[in-house]
């Protein structure tokens, strides 16, 4: 397992790209009419990470070098980027960058003196603010591994992503109870209500082009239910499809009220000397069918630091993970605060 740098902040750098584009729609080009993308006037990445992920606010800073198609990402943009990477004072640098010039503009970066720090450049195929976009899961998944990478700079193409996570998942079962993470706005409840089935793998197919040898092993639907109303049976369910695949690691969705309480749970029931395993519990506080909603952030960050965890039990939020008996949720601001923020890992 990783340890945290005593700097466990983050620099967040917009530079533009289809992750911070927007849909204009009804252009005219020839005798056609068609709907395009274009850049944003304000990126919608700082909004993304403050109040969706609502990661610590003391942590993270923000700055904006551009707002274009990385084709048009010239030499004077590049030399404002690394200076905006060089100042920043966090050791851990985000770019959001165009998925075309990714690999030219993080060559002249590797070129460059950045101090040691540790630069992590991702793009998206979807605008963050489209309705399942990849870009959440891009952001997360290029924060998780960028936690246990060295200093340089590392790049996150979407189809680098695609070819790492299809692998990782042949060897990983997701255990799926329901929970805000899968679910949708129902006006007659006036709440969030899961779905019937789960969509999770939908997500996968369709917004990442993700598709298991064998989806029905990966992903695992125990029940559809909000986790305040979780019965015995469920759980009990939920224990046991765990210890029949001790020889995997579980990513396991569920509400986030039980979070805490299921990890350690699973802690205690599941974990054995014998058998370590590595669970990972994950929720979201923004319903699925919600635009720039947190869950799939939440899910990539987990895929993304898999690989650096000892066997043990995790709850992943807010851009972190830690030990199920470090989180409370913090009801009236519909968060979750760490017992002892050291103990992330």
């Amino acid at each position: 397992m990783t340890t945290p740098p005593h700097d466990a902040g983050l620099h967040v750098i917009v530079s533009g790209g289809t992750i911070d584009f927007e849909l204009r729609p009804t252009m005219e080009i020839g005798t056609a009419t068609v709907d395009t993308l274009v850049p944003r006037r304000e990126s919608i990445v700082p909004y993304f990470f403050a109040r969706q992920i609502k990661f610590p606010a003391a942590e993270i800073t923000f700055d904006r070098v551009a707002l274009k198609d990385s084709r048009e990402f010239g030499p004077e943009d590049q030399v404002k980027l690394r200076d905006a990477i060089k100042r920043g004072p966090h050791n851990q640098v985000l770019v959001t960058h165009g998925i075309v010039g990714l690999e030219k503009n993080a060559d002249y970066l590797r070129a460059q003196d950045l101090g040691g720090k540790v630069v992590g450049m991702v793009g998206s195929r979807m605008p963050l603010d489209s309705y399942r976009s990849d870009g959440g899961f891009q952001l997360g998944y290029a924060w998780g591994k960028m936690q246990s990478a060295g200093p340089g700079v590392h790049t996150y193409h979407p189809d680098k992503t695609r070819a790492e996570v299809s692998d990782l998942l042949e060897n990983v079962v997701f255990l799926i109870t329901g929970g805000t993470i899968d679910s949708g706005y129902s006006p007659s409840a006036d709440t969030a209500e899961p779905f019937e089935h789960t969509r999770i793998p939908d997500y996968f197919r369709d917004s990442l082009g993700i598709v298991p040898s064998e989806p029905n092993l990966t992903f695992r639907e125990i029940c559809m239910r909000d986790s305040r109303r979780l019965t015995d049976e469920n759980i009990r369910k939920l224990v046991e499809e765990a210890r029949n695949h001790k020889h995997k690691p579980h990513i396991v969705t569920a509400g986030t009220y039980a979070l805490p309480d299921l990890g350690a749970l699973f802690q205690r029931q599941v974990w054995t000397p014998e058998h370590p395993t590595t669970s990972l519990f994950v929720g979201a506080m923004i319903p699925d069918d919600v635009r720039l909603n947190d869950g799939w952030f939440n899910l990539g960050l987990a895929l993304g630091k898999l690989d650096a965890l000892k066997p043990s039990t995790y709850v992943g939020m807010h851009g972190w993970l830690t030990h199920p008996d470090n989180v409370m949720k913090q009801l009236q601001e519909a968060r979750f605060n760490l017992y002892d923020p050291n103990l992330r890992v």
